[in-house]
């Protein structure tokens, strides 16, 4: 296991450079032999959770192979597979969202809170809303060992607001329109109130036309 810190010397002074993020931290010492110690203290600090972890992945990998190795990725993909058709395109297009970027090639194991807050801060609600239920997926099926985020410290989803269009709006639109088909389509919609699946979906077919319903 490689150490993460150097030793570093600038103006007489040491230092120790972290190999990660190519930071450096003074030591506030000229010395070299306590330079040394210091140096050694804070590399086994740094290895001993990367060994814990390395343990960890041993004692899983006894009982499933491929746990230390799955990604969250991997849950995804698993996640698109549930629910109906229709269901299973709304979660594909969800997974595809950049929000998931920062863990979709991350490793469950080394997965850390830090890591879903991260995400759960800057994202939406619906963001929120699948992120938890991939993370329980990925409890469910034995993928995970112990939650990453502790139910009750996940964030309140906060929905943003809605509103429908207004009286005005709509004339506007109708006046605006010059082609009679989407005129009478928008004319459709503001009468019946129709979700934006249901007017997605509407076929000639589903009117009544004899009875105009």
């Amino acid at each position: 296991m490689k150490d993460r810190y150097w030793l570093t010397q600038h103006r007489g002074v040491f230092y120790a450079m972290d190999s990660e993020s190519r930071k450096k931290q003074s030591l506030r010492t000229r010395s070299k032999s306590e330079a040394r110690r210091l140096l050694a203290a804070k590399n086994e600090s740094a290895r001993q959770p990367q060994l814990n972890l390395a343990m960890a992945k041993t004692y899983l990998s006894a009982h499933d192979p491929r746990m230390a190795e799955r990604v969250w990725l991997d849950v995804m993909d698993e996640f698109c597979t549930h629910g109906k058709p229709s269901s299973q395109e709304r979660s594909k297009r969800a997974m595809r969202s950049r929000d998931f970027d920062p863990i979709r090639n991350r490793k469950l194991v080394e997965t850390a809170a830090d890591d879903l807050l991260t995400i759960l801060k800057t994202c939406g609600a619906a963001t929120n809303n699948y992120l938890r239920r991939v993370h329980n997926l990925a409890l469910g099926l034995g993928w995970l060992s112990w939650p990453v985020l502790a139910p009750k410290l996940w964030p309140k989803p906060t929905p943003k607001s809605k509103r429908g269009i207004t009286a005005e709006e709509h004339e506007k639109l109708i006046t605006a329109t010059k082609n009679d088909e989407w005129r009478f389509f928008f004319e459709v919609l503001w009468e019946t109130g129709a979700s934006q699946s249901d007017a997605a979906n509407l076929k000639a077919e589903d009117i009544d036309w004899e009875d105009k319903r």
